[in-house]
């Protein structure tokens, strides 16, 4: 830690110590609770807002103009596990994912199918309404139900927080630190009752200047470049498949990563051996485009593509209100559309919206026979990541399905040092033409 560090750590504890002699508590603060997270690198807030920390949202926002931290809005709690865990993706870093009290059970899905089941740490702050103070009988009973969605997800390890808010300081250090211990980390909930949180960062009125509308001519620029007419999809027939998965890798860079749907999706994709670069989702349906996002806005140096099944995008329409105004350069999204859930036996799905098309270079496919069995096994310690010893030896340690995303992170790292390694040699190779051309030294 360095000198100012310490320092300032020193006159927290004084000012907090004088805070508790006067006022008989001392309550964390808005600001404090952002910066304790910022001292520990963690600079990405996923957010659903809450009356409950509206002052430590206000200085996020803040903090964002000046491109100190990433506040990323979602229109439902139900993406942010996603979206963090893409961020964790592209870059090894924990994210916060800040949402209400009654917003946990939205989220619950994909912090169990995706971060979860494959072992991806994180920080989840969830307000816990009802507390003694509030008198509020609907969120006494939220409060209470909360309490249980958090248990059903959560060890007893993993929870922080009291109802009460007391001692919200102490637990908010200690969650983020039991966050980042061991290899892998862990995935942990802050309870942050309003009664444990003391608003001292003032708000400021939304000025007409910061209201974002829609832009017709983004909209339009992004379906050129990242769609594909309805009658062009119709006009194609149907592929095979196997045929579309292959089309699909062959179509972009070699060094592409993608997050491809759950079911039998994931299940080819790894069983055809098409990259390394790649994670088969086993489990979150409806993730890959919240993945996919929230790893291309954290490494814009990388390509990152989502393959989605019908049924899977349907399943998280709320990612096309992001993707219609904020779809990064670096992301592609592709709709595999047979008309049905194979997995599931024949159930038929909804026809996709007219946006799906404008969002996403849509493929039809043909039909699995339900009567015949799927040719590929489930997703497990096999294909192309799985080709070393020391692959298998981490899925021994932490399970097989673990291990499909834990390489594919370590397969990003090998990507982002290639990058790195070919910036160099450009460099150096400049700079060798500018010293043979004999310039002055002062151009080199």
């Amino acid at each position: 830690m360095s000198r100012e560090s310490l320092l300032g750590k020193i006159t927290d504890t004084a000012s907090r110590t004088r805070r508790a002699i006067h006022h008989g508590t001392a309550k964390l603060t808005d600001v404090e609770f952002v910066d304790e997270q910022l001292d520990r690198g963690i600079n990405t807030f996923v957010i659903v807002a809450d009356s409950a920390w509206q002052s430590v949202d206000q200085y996020l926002m803040d903090l964002e103009v000046d491109g100190k931290v990433n506040r990323w809005g979602m229109p439902s709690e139900r993406s942010i596990p996603a979206v963090a865990t893409g961020k964790w993706f592209a870059t090894g870093e924990l994210s916060n994912m800040m949402m209400q009290n009654s917003g946990f059970s939205n989220a619950m899905e994909y912090l169990r199918t995706i971060m979860q089941v494959h072992k991806i740490p994180g920080v989840l702050t969830s307000g816990w309404r009802g507390f003694e103070f509030e008198g509020s009988p609907p969120h006494d009973l939220l409060g209470d139900i909360t309490d249980k969605d958090n248990k059903n997800v959560y060890e007893k390890i993993d929870l922080f927080g009291t109802r009460s808010g007391r001692g919200l300081y102490t637990e908010v250090r200690k969650a983020l630190d039991r966050a980042s211990e061991g290899n892998y980390g862990h995935l942990v909930c802050i309870r942050l009752s309003p009664g444990g949180l003391e608003k001292t960062y003032e708000l400021r009125k939304v000025e007409e200047s910061e209201v974002s509308y829609h832009n017709p001519a983004y909209y339009e620029a992004v379906k050129a470049k990242k769609g594909r007419p309805f009658e062009e999809v119709q006009a194609a027939g149907r592929m095979h498949p196997d045929d579309a998965m292959r089309f699909i890798v062959s179509s972009n860079p070699s060094d592409a990563f993608y997050f491809v749907y759950n079911g039998y999706g994931a299940r080819r994709f790894q069983a055809l051996n098409l990259t390394e670069n790649c994670f088969e989702n086993a489990g979150g349906m409806g993730s890959s485009t919240a993945l996919a996002w929230g790893a291309a806005k954290s490494n814009p140096e990388q390509l990152f593509i989502a393959i989605d099944g019908d049924q899977n995008t349907l399943m998280n329409d709320s990612m096309d209100d992001v993707l219609s105004s904020d779809y990064p350069p670096n992301m592609k999204r592709y709709i595999v559309n047979n008309g049905a859930g194979d997995s599931v036996g024949r159930a038929l799905s909804r026809p996709l919206a007219p946006w799906k098309y404008d969002l996403s270079y849509t493929i039809n496919i043909e039909n699995q026979d339900p009567n015949e069995p799927f040719p590929y096994p489930r997703v497990g310690a096999r294909g192309l990541k799985f080709n070393t010893q020391e692959a298998l030896d981490l899925a021994k340690e932490i399970g097989d399905l673990p291990a499909v995303a834990w390489l594919g992170r370590k397969r990003l790292i090998e990507l982002q040092k290639e990058r790195d390694t070919k910036k160099r040699e450009e460099e150096w190779d400049v700079r060798q033409i500018l010293q043979t051309s004999k310039l002055p030294h002062s151009l080199i």
